[in-house]
Formats: structure tokens, C-alpha cells, sequence
């Protein structure tokens, strides 16, 4: 009469209990709700970029990624301003810093020099406008 197989003590259980509770994690985290995405990613930038709209799961769903404002962009004329030169193909610890009036600048649309003088053009405001137009 034969003999019902053994099962051999030496079966690595603490590995097999371990990849079992990884695939949990990865099942959990690929299909928890996306919302739970979105708050985790508010909390982490201090509600600066948020998942808007967020439907589905991670793996399987969608939502609009916003930028918001935030104290990121204000107007803060009081901590003063200055603009960066750098010559061209120069390594970047060689900037020189030129502190001027504070102002607000959409954007820079050239500079070149001018004998021992660098002239920088754009488009340049007194202050930040952030009420677009109520003032």
C-alpha cells in the first residue's frame, strides 16, 4: 500500500504570505477610486494642483488635472526683484543678479548687449493684475 504524499516542512510560507499581501497592495492601489488619488494629491502639493472631476479607478479612470493659483502667484512688491543675466553657454553658478524696482513682466521677449550694457525688452506692468480688468 502506498503511502499518501508528505508535505514537505520546508514550503517558504513567509514568501508566499508576503507576495499575497503585495498583490493586495497592488490590487488596492490600482483600483481604489480615483477621488482617493485626488486627495492625496491636494494634500501633497497644499492644494495646489488638483484632480478635478475624478470618476473611475486609478488604473481606469479620469479627471482634469488643475493648477491653481494658490500663494504661488501674488503680488508681493515688498521682497523686492531682480533679474538674472547669463552669458550665452555659460554654466549656471556664473549668473550675475541685478537688483531692480519691483515690476511685473509677462514675459521677456529679447535682450542683447549694448556696448557694456545688456537691454531686456517685454512686456512690462507697474504691478500684478490678478483682478483681470476689475481695476
Amino acid at each position: 500500500m502506498a503511502r499518501p504524499p508528505r508535505i514537505p516542512r520546508d514550503i517558504p510560507w513567509p514568501w508566499a504570505v508576503a507576495g499575497a499581501l503585495a498583490g493586495l497592495l497592488v490590487a488596492v492601489v490600482v483600483f481604489a477610486p480615483a477621488r482617493w488619488l485626488a486627495a492625496g494629491l491636494s494634500a501633497a502639493t497644499g492644494g495646489q494642483l488638483v484632480l478635478a472631476e475624478a470618476r473611475g479607478t486609478v488604473w481606469d479612470g479620469s479627471g482634469q488635472l488643475v493648477l491653481t493659483g494658490g500663494e504661488g502667484i501674488r503680488w508681493a512688491p515688498e521682497r523686492g526683484a531682480r533679474i538674472g543675466v547669463l552669458d550665452r553657454g555659460a554654466p549656471g553658478e556664473t549668473i550675475r543678479w541685478i537688483e531692480v524696482d519691483p515690476f511685473w513682466v509677462f514675459h521677456f521677449l529679447n535682450a542683447h548687449d549694448d556696448g557694456d550694457a545688456v537691454v531686456v525688452t517685454g512686456c512690462r506692468a507697474p504691478r500684478l493684475n490678478t483682478s483681470f480688468g476689475a481695476d
